[in-house]
């Protein structure tokens, strides 16, 4: 008899490997100009990063890129966009699945709606259709608080997924804060969401450079108003 998956353990080992490609600290030996992707996305020679690149290419894990690091902690990699290694926002997270064991075969965020037939699950009741394009119908169709409790029902290592058709964005789950109306119905301007992410742009707020936003915070109502979805995969799924 095969042993017993550990859900939790696995949903907290996402998080750390999130973590982990987001704290990688690397120089560069040469600019590295991505501005092709968004007009900041520009790496400074010899200035200090933590993260792995965001490039929208395949994607690779933390381990790749690290091995472009020197013993000094210089990033020795290529630097054009079709050849550096980098990741972005959906192959992060399906990078960490893939790693844990999930078998999904998503590549892109149109591609990670619940019925692409992937391997990408829904969470909660949220309707969804074969012929959907965007999360955006999901959510229109939806009522308020009805999403609102399929949020509440996200827990780490999940994520959230925005697609308006050709791209889009997601995030993963870190911590998922639900605060409930004296009436029992949950209060979007008070329930949050904390995630891991990989972004295009450069987190102003931390204290290093890097794209990667970290611990950052999201409200219900908001993360409604942006079309977002949640989303889990097979490995989550507690065994019966």
């Amino acid at each position: 008899m095969s042993e017993k998956k550990n859900v939790q353990a696995l949903r907290q080992a996402a998080i750390d490997y999130m973590r982990e490609m987001s704290q990688i600290k690397w120089t560069a030996s040469e600019d590295i100009d991505l501005t092709v992707i968004k007009n900041t996305l520009f790496y400074k020679k010899g200035e200090t990063y933590y993260g792995v690149i965001y490039n929208t290419n395949e994607g690779v894990d933390g381990e790749t890129f690290a091995s472009y690091i020197d013993e000094n902690g210089i990033f020795r990699g290529p630097v054009a966009k079709k050849e550096c290694p980098g990741n972005h926002c959906t192959s992060t997270i399906l990078i960490t699945w893939r790693k844990l064991g999930d078998k999904n075969k998503a590549n892109w965020s149109v591609d990670m709606m619940p019925q692409c037939g992937t391997g990408i699950l829904s969470v909660g009741k949220y309707e969804w259709r074969k012929e959907d394009k965007t999360t955006i119908e999901m959510v229109d169709r939806t009522p308020e608080q009805d999403l609102y409790e399929d949020y509440a029902l996200m827990q780490c290592g999940d994520a959230i997924l925005y697609c308006f058709g050709p791209t889009g964005h997601a995030r993963m789950i870190k911590d998922n804060v639900v605060v409930r109306n004296p009436d029992g119905t949950i209060n979007p301007d008070e329930s949050y969401i904390t995630s891991i992410e990989q972004t295009s742009s450069f987190d102003k707020n931390a204290s290093v450079n890097t794209t990667w936003f970290v611990d950052h915070k999201y409200y219900y109502q908001r993360i409604r108003e942006k079309k977002y979805v949640p989303i889990t995969i097979q490995l989550f799924q507690e065994e019966e």
